[in-house]
């Protein structure tokens, strides 16, 4: 998926507090019981439009036995009030700034990107609009589409189904909901080489040990991917969660170069990296103050062009 679509944010029940050793700058760290994240501020989205249906926002993907489409959905308030403080119709609002893409089956880069016009919601969910290639906007088509739910719930729906009419012919798409800008298995690099974002996969190993001379150590593996082989020399953001010390668990925000070793803190990180476009990541937090084993970390990674994975998250026994 593209780097930059993608933050790790905070989740509920969070409480932060400020960590740091000797001289070093102070450090916000989040504490999060069973779960934690870190939020690698590393760009700050469009402002949208107030109120409801903005669920509706974020990514999808159709994949097809010749074609797959990508389409990433913005929203932003259709009607404002007179001293444009809040949104009128905040149910309906509308598509703005929002993109397609065509990629051959399977395949990492696009063959072709196509910029949405601005096009109403309406009360049954669907949309109708034109698109223009961004590439040759002399190249146009048009775009229909529906929000669907298994559950009925629309907000977030499931997916989008729709069909793009280009100067080729028509496409059908049911393109389902992606739960992350960057999705390990559906890897996509929407703005072609040069400008690819990380992705990790599930945890392959999450295991707590406990230190010698007290306190535990948290080894996490994960896959990854990244198509312009730019992770070596990046950084990665990484974090305890769960039960710790009186004082609360150390997190720390973003450790570099990947891979190596640093400490943070009282915490010892050391980060290691097999491949080039696609391996496996392994990270171990060490904290000799914590008493307790925690029920929880992980951690995200960040390419030397600045663009950030999702997070790969243990969760263990007891959590």
């Amino acid at each position: 998926m593209h780097s930059n679509r993608s933050r790790w944010g905070p989740a509920r029940g969070v409480r932060t507090r400020h960590v740091g050793k000797g001289g070093d700058e102070m450090k916000t760290a989040t504490i999060v019981r069973f779960r934690f994240a870190i939020v690698l501020t590393l760009g700050i989205a469009a402002a949208l439009g107030a109120g409801c249906g903005t669920d509706r926002q974020g990514w999808y993907l159709g994949k097809g036995a010749t074609e797959d489409v990508e389409l990433y959905v913005q929203n932003a308030c259709l009607i404002w009030d007179a001293g444009h403080l809040y949104c009128v119709v905040p149910h309906l609002n509308k598509l703005a700034d929002s993109r397609l893409w065509l990629y051959p089956a399977g395949g990492t880069f696009p063959s072709g990107h196509f910029a949405i016009a601005d096009a109403a919601w309406q009360l049954d969910w669907t949309f109708s609009t034109t698109v223009a290639s961004v590439d040759d906007p002399g190249k146009t088509g048009t775009l229909v589409g529906q929000a669907y739910s298994s559950a009925g719930d629309l907000e977030p729906p499931d997916g989008i189904e729709g069909t793009l009419v280009l100067e080729d012919g028509a496409r059908y798409f049911v393109a389902r909901r992606l739960p992350g800008g960057s999705n390990y298995d559906d890897y996509k690099c929407p703005n072609g080489p040069g400008a690819c974002g990380p992705a990790l996969g599930a945890p392959t190993s999450c295991v707590v040990n406990p230190l010698s001379g007290g306190g535990y150590q948290l080894a996490i593996t994960a896959p990854y991917k990244e198509a312009d082989a730019n992770l070596a020399g990046g950084q990665v953001g990484v974090g305890f969660g769960g039960v710790a010390a009186a004082s609360g668990p150390t997190i720390a925000t973003v450790f570099g170069p990947l891979p190596g070793t640093g400490t943070v803190g009282d915490m010892t990180i050391t980060s290691s990296l097999t491949g080039t476009t696609a391996g496996e990541v392994s990270v171990s937090l060490a904290d000799p103050t914590l008493t307790a084993a925690p029920t929880g970390g992980g951690f995200a990674v960040i390419n030397t062009i600045g663009a950030s994975s999702n997070g790969a998250d243990c969760i263990l026994a007891g959590g």
